[in-house]
């Protein structure tokens, strides 16, 4: 949020939402260390992630990449669509890297532990969701690569849940069931999404425990070796990776 703040072609109303997300979120983190339970910060973290995402879309530059807010099992907008298929790019390369150091995908610290969900992939995929999947969507429409046939809706049946928009009149006497439409990526889309997603995590950037560049690859290898690493006793403290 703080990047975005700073463009300097922003309305007087959009600065204002900008800055007013900004504070939100500080007074947040002072009610984090006064956190009394993980539930607590479970409440505290949604309510950053939509102080986060009201502001998110401000980002993006092109007319046709839309972002009415964050709609997350079903996407309602290509944006929405982008971040979900990164998200889950993301979220596969966590889970490796945990793998790899023989750890137990579903043993969490903040995300609720339920059968089979791999909440350990979850927590520690968060301090990546920024940097790599956040800053690449944005760039994927800033930059053209993503171009309006890139993109497809989808009809779901009358069971499908996750929807919240209204029914609306095509025009021609017929109502379509917006509730139960979904944006998409094509397959040549998501051709090009996975191809700037290994472009991205092959790029190096500072990691500061190694003191040297390295992949983002890398970095989530060697942060599930941290994590291991806290967990065995070897070191006292998981220190999440930070980007500036």
């Amino acid at each position: 949020m703080q990047r975005i703040k700073r463009k300097s072609d922003f309305s007087s109303s959009d600065e204002v939402k900008i800055n007013d997300a900004v504070g939100d979120v500080k007074k947040i983190l002072a009610d984090v260390l006064k956190a009394a339970s993980v539930e607590s910060l479970r409440g505290y973290e949604g309510n950053a992630a939509r102080c986060y995402f009201s502001v998110f879309g401000k980002n993006i530059t092109p007319e046709e990449a839309d972002f009415p807010c964050r709609s997350k099992k079903t996407p309602k907008s290509n944006v929405n669509a982008v971040l979900s298929f990164l998200y889950t790019l993301l979220m596969y390369r966590v889970e490796s890297a945990i793998e790899a150091h023989g750890l137990d995908v579903c043993c969490g610290n903040l995300h609720a532990l339920n059968y089979g969900k791999s909440a350990l992939v979850y927590d520690l995929m968060e301090e990546f969701r920024s940097p790599i999947a956040d800053a690449l969507c944005c760039s994927l429409f800033n930059l053209g690569t993503l171009k309006n046939e890139d993109f497809e809706i989808q009809m779901f049946d009358s069971d499908a849940e996750d929807f919240s928009l209204n029914d609306q009149d095509d025009g021609k006497g017929k109502t379509i069931n917006t509730e139960k439409n979904a944006v998409l990526l094509t397959k040549n889309g998501m051709k090009k999404v996975i191809a700037a997603f290994e472009e991205k995590i092959d790029s190096l950037i500072l990691y500061v425990p190694a003191g040297e560049k390295i992949s983002y690859k890398k970095i989530i290898y060697e942060q599930a070796a941290h994590y291991k690493r806290v967990v065995t006793g070897e070191e006292n403290e998981y220190k999440a990776y930070y980007f500036k």
